[in-house]
């Protein structure tokens, strides 16, 4: 998921990632940059088969929610 850190982003914001296996909750921290890079912050490898979701809540989060993107990746 795609977004630029900043001190005035979202502590707290609640992830869902729905999958072939169920549901993974993620509670990401947007002031700080991603540790791989300075913009995408990993949710994760899944199995997707036909479909799934990515559902993103600010409720109870403390700060600015913006985002730029989600990118689904093939894994090998």
């Amino acid at each position: 998921m795609a977004c630029a850190a900043r001190p005035d982003r979202a502590k707290g914001l609640k992830v869902v990632v729905t999958h072939a296996g169920g549901e993974t909750n993620r509670t990401l921290d947007l002031r700080k940059a991603s540790s791989a890079d300075s913009l995408f912050h990993s949710l994760g490898e899944f199995d997707f088969k036909d479909k799934g979701s990515v559902y993103i809540n600010n409720r109870g989060s403390h700060g600015f929610v913006i985002l730029d993107a989600v990118q689904y990746l093939p894994v090998k």
